[in-house]
C-alpha cells in the first residue's frame, strides 16, 4: 500500500513540475516504505519515526498519531512529536462527543485541511480548548483506516500564523496516515500470528500428555497433525512426521493399506469408527496391538475433509488375553466405553467452545472427573467405587480451610464400574456450573449434597441423591441449555436409566438425581 503510494506520488509530481520540488516527500515515504519498525508493526518506535519525518519534511511544529478506543468514543494520543523540543509524549485523550462536526467530517475525506483551523468549520471547535493555547494556527489532519474502517487520525498542527497546506501537503499527509496504517496492520497480524503459536503450543503440550497416539490425516493419508507418542512409534520427530504420507514413514505396506482403508471409510460414510483391534509394526519391528478411533471433520482454513483418530497400544492386554481370556474381555470392554466417551467428550465440548482455551479447560475438566473414578475403581481392582470418596475428590479444589463450603450427607454407597464414571462426570459438571453462575462463584456461597440408599423395595436399588445451593448470587433460570445440563441429562437417562431434575429457584440451583444401581455382581 505504502509503496504503491510512494510511486503514485513521484508520477504525480513528474507531471505537475518538471524540477520536482517536492523531492523531500518521495524520499521521506520511501525511507518510511523500507522502515524495519512499521514492516514488523513495532508500533512505539515505528510511531515516532512516522511522527519525526512527517513533521521534519513538512516543516511543522507538531505531529500527532491519536487512534479510537474499544467503544470509539474518544480518541488516545499514542505518539506526539514537538519538533522544537525533541520531544515524545502520549496519553491525552479527546472525547468526540465534544467535537461532532470535526469527527463528521473525517468519515469522508482523505484529509482535513484547515489552512486557518480557528476560521474553518470543521475545526473551529477546537479553538478554545486546544489551537489557542498552543497557538496553533493550521491543522492537517488525515484519517487512519483499516478495511475501510476509521481507526485514528494523524494530526500535523502548524504553530503559529495561519498556512494554506498545498495539494502536495494534502498528498503526503494521506500518505503518512498509510504509513501508520501499515504498522497497525502488522501488528494486527503479528498478534494474531502469535495467538496462533500460543494456542498451538497449548494444544501440542495437552496432546503430548497423552500416552495414546493422537493424529489427523488428510484425505490422502498425510499427517496434519500427531503427538508425541505417533512420532516414537514411527521413529522420528513430530515436525518430520508432520505433512508426511502414511507411505513415507511406514513401510509395511498391508498395514498401510488397512489403515488407509479405514481412513476413507470415515471420510466416505462421515461417521466415527471404532476399529477394536489392528496391528501396528513400529520403527523397532516391534509389533504392536491397538484399538483405534477415528472420527470425520473439517479441516479448519480449507474446509477439507479429515480424519482425526486415537489409538490405544493394547499390547499388553492382548498377550493377557492368552492368560485371562475373561479379563480382557471386560478390559476390552471398558477401553471401548471410555475411548468412545472421551471422543464424544471431546467433539462436544469442541462445538460448545469459543476458543481453544475454553476448550482445554472444559475437556480437561471432565476428563480429571473421569481419571478420579478410574483411580478409585482401580484401588477395588475395579469391584466398585465408594460415591463418598469420589465426592470427596472432586469438591476438594473448592474447599474453604475449614471445610465448611460443603455439607456432604451420605452413607457408604459401593458403585458398580459402569456407574462410577458417569456420577463422577456428573458432579464434576454441577460443580463447573455452580463455581460459574452459582453458590460457589461467591465467596459465602454453600453446596449440600446428600445421598441415600434406601432399602430395596424388590425393584432393585436406587441412589437417590440431592444437590442443593445457598446463600450465592440470586438465582434465573439459564435462556438456553449448555452442554454441562445436557451432559447430566442424558447420562443420567441414556447410560444410567435414571433421572435428572434440575431446577433454579432464586435461592439457589437445585438438582435431584434416581439412578438405578445393577446387583453388585452384574459389573457389565
Amino acid at each position: 500500500m505504502l509503496r504503491a503510494r510512494v510511486q503514485e506520488l513521484e508520477s504525480e509530481q513528474r507531471r505537475v513540475r518538471a524540477d520536482d520540488p517536492m523531492r523531500p516527500v518521495s524520499t521521506t515515504l520511501v525511507q518510511l516504505s523500507r522502515s524495519r519498525a512499521i514492516d514488523a508493526g513495532d508500533l512505539e518506535p515505528a510511531f515516532r519515526e512516522i511522527t519525526e519525518a512527517a513533521a521534519a519534511t513538512l516543516g511543522i511544529e507538531r505531529v500527532g498519531i491519536w487512534l479510537f478506543d474499544e467503544t470509539r468514543s474518544a480518541i488516545h494520543c499514542q505518539d506526539l512529536f514537538e519538533r522544537g523540543e525533541r520531544r515524545h509524549s502520549s496519553g491525552a485523550v479527546l472525547a468526540a462527543s465534544d467535537f461532532p462536526r470535526y469527527f463528521e467530517t473525517l468519515q469522508s475525506n482523505r484529509t482535513v485541511a484547515a489552512h486557518d483551523a480557528a476560521a474553518d468549520e470543521r475545526t473551529s471547535e477546537f479553538t478554545q480548548p486546544y489551537l489557542e493555547p498552543l497557538g496553533i494556527g493550521s491543522l492537517l489532519d488525515a484519517p487512519i483506516r483499516l478495511g475501510g474502517t476509521l481507526v485514528g487520525i494523524v494530526c500535523h498542527e502548524h504553530v503559529g500564523p495561519p498556512r494554506r497546506w498545498s495539494s502536495e501537503d494534502q498528498a503526503f499527509a494521506g500518505s503518512i496516515a498509510d504509513c501508520v496504517a501499515l504498522a497497525l496492520q502488522a501488528s494486527k497480524r503479528n498478534r494474531a500470528q502469535e495467538a496462533v503459536r500460543r494456542s498451538e503450543r497449548r494444544l501440542r503440550q495437552i496432546i503430548d500428555l497423552v500416552p495414546h497416539m493422537i493424529f489427523a490425516k488428510d484425505i490422502d493419508g498425510r499427517f496434519l497433525l500427531a503427538n508425541q507418542a505417533v512420532a516414537d512409534a514411527y521413529g522420528t520427530t513430530v515436525e518430520a512426521l508432520t505433512q508426511s504420507t502414511h507411505h513415507e514413514v511406514h513401510r509395511d505396506g498391508p498395514e498401510v493399506a488397512g489403515m488407509l482403508a479405514d481412513d476413507r471409510a470415515v471420510l466416505e460414510r462421515g461417521q466415527p469408527l471404532f476399529i477394536p483391534h489392528e496391528s501396528f509394526t513400529d520403527a523397532n519391528g516391534r509389533v504392536r496391538h491397538l484399538q483405534t478411533t477415528k472420527i470425520p471433520f473439517t479441516e479448519s482454513g480449507t474446509n477439507e475433509p479429515a480424519m482425526l483418530g486415537v489409538a490405544v497400544d493394547i499390547t499388553e492386554q492382548r498377550k493377557s488375553e492368552q492368560r485371562q481370556t475373561l479379563m480382557v474381555r471386560e478390559l476390552d470392554h471398558r477401553v471401548k466405553n471410555n475411548l468412545m466417551a472421551i471422543m464424544s467428550i471431546a467433539e462436544q465440548t469442541i462445538a460448545a467452545s469459543d476458543s481453544l482455551e475454553q476448550f482445554q479447560d472444559s475437556f480437561n475438566g471432565r476428563l480429571r472427573a473421569l481419571a478420579v473414578a478410574h483411580e478409585i475403581l482401580a484401588q477395588t481392582r475395579w469391584e466398585g467405587a465408594g460415591f463418598d470418596k469420589i465426592v470427596e475428590r472432586l469438591t476438594q479444589p473448592y474447599r474453604r480451610p475449614d471445610r465448611s463450603r460443603f455439607e456432604l450427607v451420605g452413607t457408604g454407597v459401593m458403585l458398580p464400574t459402569p456407574v462410577a464414571p458417569v456420577l463422577s462426570m456428573v458432579v464434576h459438571e454441577l460443580l463447573v456450573n455452580s463455581a460459574k453462575y452459582g453458590a460457589l462463584s461467591d465467596p459465602g456461597g454453600t453446596v449440600r449434597i446428600a445421598w441415600s440408599l434406601p432399602p430395596d423395595d424388590g425393584d432393585g436399588r436406587v441412589l437417590q441423591l440431592q444437590w442443593s445451593e445457598h446463600d450465592g448470587p440470586p438465582v434465573m433460570p439459564p435462556t438456553h441449555r449448555g452442554f454441562g445440563t445436557d451432559l447430566i441429562e442424558r447420562m443420567i437417562a441414556y447410560q444410567l436409566h435414571g433421572s435428572a431434575r434440575l431446577s433454579y429457584p432464586p435461592s439457589g440451583a437445585r438438582c435431584e438425581l434416581t439412578v438405578p444401581l445393577p446387583p453388585p455382581e452384574d459389573r457389565g
